[in-house]
């Protein structure tokens, strides 16, 4: 799949489900540059990213059958973050669904 196709049929998908079971989450202003976690504005806080990240997990093995892992520490502090906005996630995800 193309970081595209991941973009339309995982993540964005995986956001709407957050926002409808994660407790104060806000992603009405969100579009796809905004900053997942990290910076001041962000939609996720530290706690949040955690329900995020098994939400997302669940949902790849759910819907596509394939088990991932996405926070490791290379992950998360590496050169590239997943989570800067969901473009950077989508990018992320297709270099792990390959």
């Amino acid at each position: 799949m193309t970081a595209e196709e991941i973009h339309k049929q995982i993540v964005l998908p995986a956001i709407a489900k957050a926002e409808r079971e994660i407790p104060n989450l806000n992603f009405k202003s969100f579009n796809d540059t905004t900053p997942l976690y990290g910076p001041p504005g962000a939609v996720l806080d530290s706690l949040n990213l955690v329900s995020f990240v098994f939400l997302l997990e669940n949902f790849i093995e759910g819907q596509f059958k394939k088990k991932i892992e996405i926070t490791t520490a290379d992950v998360l502090n590496g050169d590239r973050p997943p989570f800067a906005n969901s473009l950077a996630l989508s990018e992320f995800l297709a270099e792990k669904l390959k």
